[in-house]
């Protein structure tokens, strides 16, 4: 499954890695390998969060973990099954029905 990761800097409210690529500026000197950050590679609904080297003082830094195509993944897993469980729920209601006729019909029969 796809993923993004990066390291956020809670000072400077911006990520410092951003999936493998350093994401600074020092000085008037820009030293990141990456050039824009893309804000919606981290959606809040499907990010994973943990401070990095958390103290008294606070967590410097945090670690965020997103699985962009999370929920594609987790239809295509559960398609099949769900397609076989409603065959099967159609195949059972297909032949209780069949059984209740057949009882009517000789219900019917012995008057």
């Amino acid at each position: 499954m796809k993923f993004s990761y990066g390291v956020y800097d809670v000072m400077m409210k911006s990520f410092i890695i951003y999936n493998g690529n350093f994401v600074v500026t020092m000085g008037e000197n820009d030293k990141s390998s990456a050039a824009e950050i893309d804000p919606k590679k981290f959606p809040k609904e499907s990010t994973y969060e943990v401070e990095l080297f958390n103290s008294i003082a606070g967590a410097p830094g945090i670690l965020k973990l997103s699985f962009p195509t999370k929920q594609k993944w987790l239809w295509k897993s559960v398609w099949p099954i769900l397609i076989l469980s409603i065959l099967l729920c159609t195949l059972i209601l297909a032949c209780f029905s069949y059984v209740i006729y057949v009882v009517f019909r000789q219900k019917n029969y012995r008057k």
